[in-house]
């Protein structure tokens, strides 16, 4: 069966077993080649990482960059994984994601985070199982971008399901939970 790890920065990427292939999000490729016993991983792991997705041309937090494209650049040389961004950036090596052809097939441009993205392609390119580690929308850091980011990622995992994709969560994850655990109505 054709599937793949979606990986997030979230404490439960740990769990990540990397047993088929991985496509990672921003700075996660920090952690799992900088970190290694956490995944077990030998510490020379190559090829753990399959995809990068970059959506954003730059983020600055606190007046600084948020990316190094030299430092993604040496990464995906070095442990050979693709990057894959939304927009041409001239100092990233990447592929740019196939946005047209995505939003012709789905007829939505809903995304509100890079893992909408993310699963839309896995979709796309035909994977029957999606797995999640790393991915949670629950910080209590910023509940307002996780709440907006939760709602699109749930969409598109909804259009994974209509089309008999199996979706796989990590335990932790609060992706397609209720507040109270149960459907809405079944109070008790």
């Amino acid at each position: 069966m054709k599937e793949v790890i979606l990986l997030g920065t979230a404490r439960c990427l740990i769990d990540c077993p990397f047993d088929c292939e991985v496509w990672g999000v921003n700075g996660v490729y920090k952690l799992v080649y900088n970190l290694p016993f956490y995944f077990q991983l030998p510490s020379d792991t190559v090829g753990f990482l399959n995809k990068l997705f970059i959506m954003h041309k730059q983020v600055y937090i606190k007046g600084k960059p948020a990316f190094d494209w030299d430092e993604i650049n040496e990464y995906s040389e070095k442990h050979r994984f693709e990057v894959i961004s939304l927009h041409k950036i001239p100092e990233l090596k990447s592929t740019i994601y196939p946005w047209v052809d995505i939003l012709n097939e789905f007829n939505s441009d809903y995304h509100t985070s890079s893992f909408d993205y993310m699963i839309a392609l896995a979709i796309y390119e035909g994977y029957k199982r999606i797995r999640f580690y790393g991915v949670e929308f629950s910080s209590l850091n910023k509940p307002p971008d996780c709440l907006h980011e939760r709602l699109g990622a749930e969409y598109w995992i909804g259009r994974a399901h209509e089309r008999g994709i199996e979706i796989i969560l990590n335990p932790e994850s609060t992706l397609l939970t209720t507040t109270t655990g149960r459907p809405y109505a079944f109070d008790g």
